[in-house]
C-alpha cells in the first residue's frame, strides 16, 4: 500500500517529504545479521556431516541471520515521517502487526524542537526531531534521522504558508458569502453599507495623497 492510500490525504492534499532513519545508526543490524550468516555458512559442512541435528542446527541459524537482515529491512522502511503540505504524519511501527498512526495539523501545531544527544550525533548530524501541538494531545516524535533541522525549517515554512492561505482563502468565502447575500439586503443594509464603503475609500484617497505629498 502506498504512503498516499495509507495516510487518506484530503483533496488538495500533497506528501512533501517522506523521512526516515539514518541509515548508518542501524547498518550495525545488517552487520550482524550478515556476520551470522557467514559464521553458519563457514561451519555447513561440518554441521552437516552430524546428521539430522547438524542440519536442523544449520537450518535454525542460517533462519536467524536471514531474519535479523529482513526485519531490520522491515522496520526501516516501515516507520517514517511523512511531510504534507497540511500535516505532519508520524507513522511508528511497534511490532509486525503492530502499528500507531498521528498525525498533527498546522493549524494546531505548536512548535518543532530538536535534539542531537551525544558525540555521535552532533560529528555525524542526526537526532530527534519533536512536533509539539497547541493542545498538546498529540506530541509527535522521531528519532535517529539525518540533518533534522533541515526538515524543522521545512515543517515551520510549509506551516506559515498552510496559516497565510488559510487566512486569504477565509477572507475569500467572506467576500463570496457577502456578493450573494447582496441581492436579499433591504434599502437601510445597502445604504449602510454604501456608507461604511465611500467612509473607506475616503480614507484610502486621504492615505495616498499622502504619500504622493511625500
Amino acid at each position: 500500500m502506498s504512503f498516499e492510500k495509507k495516510i487518506h490525504l484530503k483533496g488538495g492534499e500533497e506528501i512533501k517529504q517522506i523521512i526516515r532513519q539514518y541509515p548508518p545508526t542501524y547498518f550495525w543490524r545488517y552487520l550482524s545479521g550478515i556476520i551470522f550468516l557467514f559464521a553458519i555458512s563457514f561451519f555447513m559442512f561440518w554441521l552437516i556431516s552430524r546428521g539430522w541435528w547438524g542440519q536442523v542446527a544449520y537450518g535454525v541459524g542460517m533462519f536467524i541471520g536471514l531474519y535479523i537482515i529482513v526485519q531490520t529491512w522491515f522496520f526501516a522502511n516501515a516507520n517514517v515521517l511523512i511531510i504534507t503540505n497540511e500535516r505532519v504524519v508520524d507513522i511508528n511501527r511497534m511490532g509486525w502487526f503492530d502499528e500507531v498512526m498521528s498525525s498533527a495539523g498546522y493549524l494546531d501545531l505548536k512548535d518543532v524542537f530538536v535534539r542531537k544527544k551525544g558525540m555521535m550525533g552532533n560529528v555525524f548530524n542526526f537526532g530527534t526531531l519533536t512536533v509539539e501541538t497547541k493542545s498538546q494531545q498529540v506530541v509527535l516524535e522521531f528519532e535517529k534521522i539525518h540533518q533534522p533541522q533541515k526538515w524543522q525549517n521545512l515543517i515551520l515554512e510549509l506551516r506559515d504558508s498552510y496559516r497565510r492561505n488559510r487566512h486569504l482563502s477565509g477572507k475569500r468565502e467572506i467576500y463570496e458569502s457577502f456578493i450573494k447575500i447582496i441581492p436579499q439586503l433591504s434599502e437601510e443594509d445597502l445604504c449602510e453599507i454604501y456608507d461604511l464603503i465611500s467612509a473607506k475609500l475616503a480614507t484610502i484617497n486621504a492615505n495616498n495623497k499622502s504619500d504622493q505629498a511625500v
